[in-house]
């Protein structure tokens, strides 16, 4: 943030920001578990031990708490994006060897849970990729869009807060990554209690520790539960967002 601001025009000397950089992993946590003991403010605490060690005293200048917590969150929630971007993009690269390999490969199709008309494995893996596909270009979109608030002391006209809608906004359409592989564990499960499909059991994998001969869909029922905790979780973030 001092480097940002001396940028921007802030009179900050060379010596000021390399007593800072040099003090980055000299800083102590239990002075600043001290400092927050008699402070009773956990930015107050770590500042003043950063001075302290420094030397100086030119940090955080036009600042408030929320600029280091609220530019820390967001510069963590791009950083979650480029993971879950990797990651679906490894779940459509999957799909899509699979909808290949399988184009030929002839089964039932289910509806209701009944069987109905003739198709391919291939053709239904397609389904979800192309679901999967859909909804990765739209998750690029809005993460590529995502506002960066900037630091205050370097604008002009600063504000304290960023938009929380932001992160509604990102975390819907993240979240809408997870229906693909959720439709896949789904329809897996229920070709599973037919015969139909079976997860990759060797030799060292175990069913039920009660019955050994059992052969338990339980990565696509770990599937169905992460979609359940990421509904839980976009809860969370738009009920977090309402008023801020």
């Amino acid at each position: 943030a001092l480097e940002a601001q001396r940028a921007e025009g802030l009179p900050v000397d060379e010596d000021t920001i390399s007593r800072y950089r040099a003090a980055t992993s000299l800083v102590g946590m239990v002075s600043i578990l001290d400092a927050e003991r008699r402070t009773g403010h956990e930015t107050a605490a770590r500042l003043a031990e950063f001075n302290t060690v420094a030397g100086a005293e030119g940090i955080h200048q036009g600042m408030t708490s929320c600029d280091v917590s609220d530019m820390a969150t967001q510069v963590q929630v791009l950083r979650s994006a480029a993971v879950v971007r990797l990651r679906s993009v490894s779940f459509i690269k999957a799909l899509r060897d699979v909808a290949s390999e399988a184009a030929d490969q002839g089964c039932v199709a289910v509806t209701h849970n009944r069987a109905a008309q003739p198709t391919t494995w291939g053709r239904r893996v397609s389904m979800w990729l192309e679901e999967a596909v859909y909804h990765h270009r739209a998750f690029l979109i809005i993460a590529g869009s995502y506002p960066l608030r900037g630091l205050v002391g370097v604008c002009q006209a600063p504000g304290q807060n960023y938009h929380r809608s932001a992160d509604v906004l990102l975390m819907r359409v993240a979240s809408m990554l997870v229906a693909a592989p959720t439709n896949y564990a789904v329809t897996g499960r229920l070709m599973a209690g037919r015969g139909l499909l079976s997860e990759v059991y060797d030799q060292h994998r175990v069913g039920s520790s009660a019955m050994p001969h059992k052969i338990n869909p339980s990565r696509m029922e770990r599937v169905a539960g992460l979609a359940a905790l990421n509904d839980g979780y976009l809860q969370t973030v738009e009920r977090a967002a309402v008023g801020r």
